[in-house]
């Protein structure tokens, strides 16, 4: 069993791992309309990027596609948008939105008033021919073109749509819905049971009982884990393919919300009573610190490796989770009636800088070499990114397809044991700073391997 510490050893500081995404951007979304800009989250200081036009109000933010730069929202006359992040202009993608969700190939699903459904891919629309009986009260999709929808009916109903049929109806629990960063699992819970629908056909469904009756579901970036809060001062960590408990994460209180930022390494819950979050360290299992904050659709959350950005008492205030008391690291007063987006995206100017940071620390570590360099053995490592591990075969290689086409080195590592999945991978890359570069373009949740098992 794992247990989280105490608040009174908040002040610890957590283990010194590797950041999982690098450096990031904090977007700013005027949410009654405006110029959208870009910050630095480790000091808010100026603006390191501003659009060329305003935005208009803000309906939602849905979220920034790594892959066309572009970041896409939806106004109050229910408008799709987009910002393009290169030439800082703004351009009108649909009209009639109704609900819209961006899933993890950076695509955007919508649903009209006619409850049509369209798909919104590299500027390129396709409609649903199947439309949906009534609206839907959660929707995600897949890196295929598969659309997942809970209907509010009685009973419950769990949808699954390809472009031209629907392919799969099926009954689900009354409780709140979460799915997988990559949409190919979906998770209702109902007291204690949790069942788990797989989005990929034949779309199997799987149950397992939890130790208490659940509040909230959320899965790591991965999907390899399911945190389960329940009505006590307890988180249940789950493995989300052999369905074993894996740890029990206990709190000062009640969770009401969970919430996990992008790397995976952070868990925020926020208490039954009153506006906090305690922030857990996964890496440990241990409180780290009880943070004064609002919560909302888009904050509290963590922006890169260990800087925590919130709401606090109108303002946006960003926090050093990786230093001694936690210090307060930039303000910007009156930011918190807008809207923010955690990005991997940078600037041009700041990746310039990024690059030069990342060569000097390089030219100080090998003045600590030694002297001679034909003393030091070359070095053969070969760096992969891991992007994504599951059970299913035929999903991991169209995953894998995908990255191809779009010209990254992806290949599949079958599993080396039972309790494996199969492994969509990105490389080799010669160094490590190399492969996050391209991590930070790939704009989703990455785990850095060295010397992985790959047949030559």
């Amino acid at each position: 069993m794992l247990l989280a510490g105490c608040p009174g050893r908040g002040a610890e500081l957590p283990p010194d791992l590797p950041a999982v995404g690098g450096q990031v951007s904090l977007l700013r979304v005027p949410r009654h309309g405006g110029l959208v800009e870009a910050y630095d989250p480790d000091s808010l200081g100026e603006p390191i990027w501003t659009s060329r036009t305003e935005a208009p109000r803000i309906r939602e933010v849905l979220g920034v596609s790594a892959e066309t730069r572009l970041l896409f929202a939806v106004d109050t006359a229910k408008n799709l948008f987009t910002v393009d992040l290169e030439s800082r202009g703004i351009r009108t993608q649909a009209t009639g939105i109704e609900a819209a969700v961006m899933v993890a190939d950076g695509s955007v699903f919508t649903v009209n008033a006619a409850r049509r459904v369209s798909r919104l891919q590299a500027g390129l629309p396709t409609l649903y021919r199947p439309p949906l009986p009534v609206a839907p009260v959660f929707h995600t999709g897949t890196l295929g073109d598969r659309y997942i929808a809970v209907l509010g009916t009685k009973p419950r109903r769990l949808l699954i749509l390809g472009a031209e049929r629907q392919l799969a109806s099926l009954d689900a629990p009354d409780g709140e819905p979460a799915a997988t960063y990559w949409g190919d699992q979906v998770a209702v819970a109902k007291g204690r049971e949790v069942v788990l629908f797989q989005t990929e056909d034949p779309f199997p469904t799987r149950s397992f009982e939890a130790g208490a009756p659940v509040r909230h579901i959320v899965f790591s970036p991965s999907g390899h884990r399911i945190y389960l809060a329940h009505d006590d001062q307890s988180i249940e960590v789950i493995d989300r393919y052999a369905l074993d408990r894996l740890a029990t994460l206990e709190l000062p209180g009640v969770p009401r919300r969970l919430r996990t930022d992008q790397s995976g390494r952070w868990l925020l819950a926020r208490p039954a009573d009153g506006d906090s979050a305690w922030v857990v360290d996964l890496a440990t299992g241990r409180l780290v610190m009880t943070a004064d904050t609002e919560w909302d659709d888009d904050l509290p959350t963590v922006a890169g490796a260990a800087t925590l950005v919130t709401r606090r008492r109108g303002d946006l205030v960003t926090v050093g989770l990786g230093q001694p008391d936690h210090p307060e690291l930039g303000r910007i007063v009156g930011g918190a009636a807008d809207l923010w987006v955690v990005t991997p995206w940078l600037p041009k100017e700041r990746l310039t800088r990024a690059v030069a940071a990342a060569e000097s620390i390089l030219v100080a570590q090998d003045s600590l070499l030694v002297a001679d360099s034909q003393a030091v053995a070359p070095t053969t490592d070969r760096i992969f990114l891991q992007v994504s591990s599951s059970q299913n075969a035929e999903w991991s290689r169209e995953y894998a397809k995908q990255l191809t086409t779009a010209g990254y080195p992806a290949q599949v590592l079958d599993p080396g044991s039972a309790d494996e999945g199969y492994r969509v991978v990105v490389g080799p890359y010669a160094t490590r700073e190399a492969a996050e570069e391209t991590g930070r373009k790939l704009g989703r949740p990455y785990f850095i391997l060295t010397n992985p098992p790959i047949k030559q």
